[in-house]
């Protein structure tokens, strides 16, 4: 009997850790169950985060972006303007030291534009310049730049680019300007001053210099290209 009652004991004790042991597995289960679920959250919840966060990185560089071209950019005629010419020109200038092929300028206004405005309104003005730098955008090679200077006022930099290929382009340019109709505008022309970099040339020297030949060709009449031949 007292080993019927052993062998009893033993198989109750066995049961029980059994139970224990199974309980304790599916408490396990439970528990592991759980704290995938949990892993899955987080891991929806960093995607999504990783995600925000990508998607204000874009939006930021975008608005960088954004900023960096109004910071250069003339919004009326949609031009580089003056900021822009000084970083080119000034890398422009660095490249002619180094041997590079030296660069042009070519400086032009409209002739008699106050009378546009007067006759017309400024908002007439204003589409004037803006087809007459859609017209240009049109000519010029990529990589030459088309800078709003002031007003009516504007300027072409030419990288690698000689007097006597600058020259017959200004030609070029002032033909096709001549031969433009704007709305009821009709036929404008424009006065240009061409001038190369030359070796021991500052930029306001370069600058100084194309200002000077655009004068000259207002003064002979405008309408004209007058491309610089001092020494």
């Amino acid at each position: 009997m007292r080993f019927f009652a052993r062998f009893f004991k033993l198989l109750t004790r066995i049961g029980a850790e059994s139970q224990h042991r199974i309980h304790a597995e599916k408490e396990t289960i439970k528990v592991k169950e759980e704290l995938e679920v949990r892993v899955e959250e987080r891991t929806r919840e960093l995607n999504k985060a990783l995600f925000e966060v990508g998607d204000m990185a874009v939006q930021l560089n975008a608005s960088l972006q954004q900023i960096e071209y109004l910071a250069v950019t003339d919004t009326l005629t949609d031009t580089y303007n003056r900021r822009k010419l000084d970083e080119i020109i000034a890398e422009e200038h660095d490249s002619g030291k180094n041997k590079k092929p030296p660069f042009s300028l070519i400086m032009f206004d409209i002739d008699y534009f106050k009378r546009v405005n007067d006759k017309f309104g400024h908002s007439v003005g204003d589409e004037v310049l803006k087809q007459l730098c859609r017209l240009i955008r049109g000519l010029i090679r990529q990589g030459d730049l088309l800078i709003r200077w002031g007003g009516e006022e504007f300027i072409l930099l030419l990288p690698a680019t000689e007097m006597k290929e600058a020259e017959p382009f200004a030609e070029r340019v002032r033909l096709e300007v001549e031969q433009e109709t704007f709305p009821k505008v009709g036929q404008i022309t424009i006065s240009l001053g061409v001038a190369q970099l030359r070796e021991g040339d500052s930029i306001d020297d370069l600058i100084k210099r194309v200002d000077n030949s655009l004068y000259k060709a207002k003064r002979q009449g405008r309408n004209r290209v007058i491309a610089c031949t001092e020494l």
